[in-house]
């Protein structure tokens, strides 16, 4: 992988030609040397680049640099006194909170594609700042949006709660899904939403379709008090038919919670205690954890590898409303599977990666 930063750009900034130009040299330069080297454009989301960015990049940055807060504003984040999604900033600067970079990537999150996704700055889960759920939702949402998954803690000092977070193979299985397309927000509301200590507060709800014909859903209480949330799944399907037109409407829907198969701490506080890999292997094949190495992801998931789909909770019917309680600075992330009819011939669509037919 290559970074290229926009860090000392010498004023090479200020149009989306301008930017385009520079960082497609770097792009150029990679091609020619004739491997497959990863591009991670790095210009903070200045001049447009989530219009440019997949046709030269596998990723590309959209908001200034991240810090370890879920909700509150910093000035010294340039874009924080915009709209939320309002792309036309100047300098975006630092400290940009969870919460204001999920803002600003909502528009156009549906701009990832497989092979060049958004990226939405590294993780700051174990940093300390944020509480549990907070670090659940911050995980769960890069992986659904398809932002590099690229730790920013000192592995040296890891917590067993952040370990637990960051290798839920069901919620990482939602990165690595071959779909490879971004969720996208489907709701987000602030009326009726109780303030949090920073002044902040709004729910949202995303939501996106899976290779193989799941759908998840992610329900975000960024607000300051518990709440019960709900979503329709005419609302969850609205991309394949406003008003409840999509066909996906008709059916029942098992619900499965992705943190329901979380990893015990006793066994992240083993993994983090062992001195040789061979201990960390036998400690993961005992608690029969899922191992990437040895299955894939879109090997696991073809298999229906049930450690990879979470635990089932309910069924939300036709027609339905998906309902779930939802703590304060915190995310419930469902995968819905459809519940087949006798005869049933509806097959959800999906794009493959390596032709781009419709499946």
């Amino acid at each position: 992988m290559l970074k290229y930063d926009s860090c000392y750009h010498m004023g090479r900034v200020g149009t989306p030609s301008v930017s385009f130009n520079r960082f497609k040299t770097m792009a150029d330069a990679l091609k020619a040397t004739g491997k497959n080297i990863l591009f991670n454009l790095c210009n903070w989301g200045e001049d447009l680049v989530h219009t440019w960015g997949m046709s030269i990049a596998n990723s590309w940055r959209i908001t200034g640099d991240i810090y370890d807060s879920f909700s509150r504003p910093d000035d010294l984040c340039g874009c924080n006194t915009v709209a939320p999604g309002d792309v036309n900033c100047v300098a975006p600067g630092t400290h940009c909170s969870t919460l204001f970079i999920l803002n600003k990537v909502a528009p156009f999150a549906d701009r990832s594609i497989p092979g060049g996704w958004s990226d939405l700055d590294m993780l700051e889960v174990g940093q300390g700042g944020q509480t549990d759920e907070e670090y659940k939702a911050h995980f769960a949402l890069w992986a659904a949006i398809k932002s590099p998954l690229f730790l920013g803690n000192d592995l040296r000092s890891m917590p067993a709660s952040a370990l637990t977070i960051i290798n839920n193979p069901a919620i990482i299985a939602l990165s690595q899904d071959p779909h490879g397309r971004s969720v996208t927000r489907v709701r987000r509301d602030t009326e009726g939403v109780a303030k949090d200590e920073w002044g902040m507060g709004e729910t949202h709800v995303w939501a996106g379709h899976l290779h193989n014909g799941d759908e998840v859903v992610i329900l975000l209480n960024a607000g300051g008090e518990d709440m019960e949330m709900s979503v329709t799944l005419a609302e969850i399907f609205i991309p394949y038919g406003p008003g409840g037109s999509a066909p996906h409407v008709k059916y029942d829907w098992a619900i499965h919670d992705l943190w329901r198969s979380r990893m015990p701490d006793s066994i992240a506080e083993e993994l983090l205690a062992a001195k040789k890999e061979e201990e960390r292997e036998s400690i993961l094949k005992k608690a029969n954890w899922y191992n990437s190495t040895e299955i894939p992801y879109a090997k696991g998931l073809a298999q229906e590898d049930p450690r990879l789909f979470g635990e089932k909770i309910g069924v939300v019917e036709a027609g339905g409303v998906l309902k779930a309680d939802v703590k304060s600075h915190a995310a419930r992330v469902f995968r819905l599977r459809r519940i087949a009819k006798e005869g049933d011939e509806f097959e959800a669509k999906s794009i493959s990666r390596e032709d781009h037919d419709e499946l």
